[in-house]
């Protein structure tokens, strides 16, 4: 394997950190989904009933 230099070591590094930023925001999200569902109730649930519907239908198409 060779080692990698210039522009190609910077890409790496990039996508390594974007990689590890996106994961870490999976947790967040979710925490902050419950408790502004349990603060906000049905306010908030028709936010998150058409955030999921958009999201089975980018998944579909995709």
């Amino acid at each position: 394997m060779k080692p990698i230099s210039g522009k190609a070591s910077l890409s790496v590094l990039l996508g390594a950190a974007f990689l590890m930023a996106t994961s870490s925001i999976g947790p967040g999200f979710m925490l902050q989904t419950a408790a502004f569902t349990n603060d906000l109730k049905a306010d908030f649930a028709f936010a998150i009933i058409v955030s999921v519907i958009f999201s089975i239908n980018t998944s579909i198409t995709v």
